[in-house]
């Protein structure tokens, strides 16, 4: 991957600050849903959790990040990005140490709902200021391999969670450990990560959270017709239904419809690299309206290749797994473009509360209302008709919608430091 770097910043500058980003951005992920996903059933013997409790407390990661998340951004108006990054990121996770203290049911649903409230803020600044360390040019590659090594370091550390489960304070032990080393990266990010524009050497200044900001966000037509997108996002449901669909609906045993979810995680990982790769090179040749035709394709073939994943019942198990991958890798194709439009579209001093708004508020809302739907539905119609519903002909939906933006094209250049002109 041939890059090239700010003036202002040198290339190792540039790295080191990546590196130390996305490692936090990945010990946040684990720390918020993976430590809770890998050794729940460990919770459920030492605080007497029931199998509901899994449910409430993903929601409540999702929910709480999303209430808070309006905080942060108005913290970051008032002082700066990197300060609000080494709060909710870094030294949030005390909450974390915290619970490895629990004694109760009441007093862990407490600290979580705590952590996640930092949570809730960290991911969206974190990926914001990663991906901004590099041209607009190059954002499509930075944001996949931002995923991809968010997404290999989460699954690195699932194998070694999942050893502490041999232990009885084992869920305990993932907690202090991911919360010390989150601290650790705190210091390294007001070490490391510069407070200024990576192009000019002046401070990065957010809006922050108010009215007339929102008012000014909700004014570009490009940013809502993203938002009406990311609510049409049905393949968010395929993640958390997948493994159900294959046990219940086509006779899978629950270890090999596992190994279907990592054929289609192995093909997100591609998608991210590969189609942030090709999404830069659609940009350098069709600046104004090449990275809407790459997602609005995205979407579409998303959709072809979910009917014939889950409206056609394979006598050949091995074919869902290769049609498992292939889902995998059109899901992998959304971020760098979704991203990239984003950055693209938006004042520069938007940024922060235009992630935030898309990516935790809209994002958590939409996941909270897809599950809640489903898995209220599919038990009298069936999961295959949900997918059918959600899958495929939202998924067109999407598709068609997304023509509204060939209405506003994006201009070559970068983002003045005032914001006036798109990148």
């Amino acid at each position: 991957m041939t890059l090239s770097f700010p003036s202002a910043l040198s290339q190792k500058t540039v790295w080191r600050a990546f590196i130390v980003l996305v490692l936090l951005m990945s010990l946040d992920t684990v720390e918020g849903a993976g430590v809770l996903s890998t050794l729940f059933p460990m919770l459920q013997e030492s605080l007497h959790f029931s199998l509901g409790s899994l449910g409430i407390l993903s929601a409540i990661n999702k929910i709480a990040g999303a209430f808070c998340a309006p905080l942060w951004v108005w913290l970051a108006g008032r002082t700066s990005r990197k300060r609000v990054l080494i709060i909710c990121g870094g030294l949030w996770s005390s909450w974390a140490i915290g619970l490895a203290f629990s004694t109760s049911k009441p007093m862990f649903f407490i600290l979580y709902s705590g952590l996640s409230l930092g949570l809730g803020g960290a991911a969206s600044l974190a990926s914001l200021m990663a991906i901004t360390l590099f041209p607009a040019s190059q954002r499509g590659r930075i944001v996949g391999l931002n995923f991809a090594i968010v997404s290999l370091v989460s699954a690195a550390l699932s194998p070694m969670l999942g050893m502490l489960s041999q232990y009885p304070a084992g869920w305990r032990l993932a907690f202090m450990g991911l919360g010390c080393l989150t601290l650790v990266l705190s210091i390294l990010v007001w070490k490391y990560i510069p407070d200024v524009s990576p192009t000019i050497r002046v401070p990065i200044k957010d809006d922050g959270f108010s009215k007339k900001s929102l008012k000014s966000l909700l004014a570009l037509p490009v940013f809502c017709i993203m938002i009406l997108q990311r609510i049409l996002s049905g393949h968010l449901l395929l993640a958390g239904f997948g493994v159900v669909f294959l046990v219940h609906e086509r006779g899978f045993t629950t270890p090999g419809a596992s190994i279907a979810a990592s054929f289609m995680m192995i093909g997100f990982l591609l998608g991210n690299l590969g189609g942030g790769v090709l999404l830069d090179h659609i940009y350098r040749r069709w600046p104004a309206r090449g990275r809407y035709a790459y997602l609005q394709a995205a979407q579409a073939l998303y959709a072809l290749a979910a009917f014939w994943a889950t409206q056609h019942c394979w006598v050949n198990h091995e074919i869902y797994f290769v049609f498992w991958f292939l889902l995998g890798c059109l899901v992998g194709l959304n971020p760098p473009a979704n991203r990239s439009i984003i950055l693209s579209s938006v004042p520069k001093h938007l940024h922060y509360l235009a992630f935030t708004v898309l990516f935790t508020i809209v994002e958590s809302i939409t996941w909270g209302i897809y599950y809640g739907i489903a898995g209220y539905l599919s038990d009298r119609y069936g999961i295959q008709e949900i997918f059918l519903w959600v899958l495929v002909i939202l998924m067109v939906i999407n598709s068609i919608m997304l023509s509204m933006l060939y209405r506003y094209p994006l201009m070559r250049s970068s983002f003045s430091g005032n914001g006036m002109s798109n990148g």
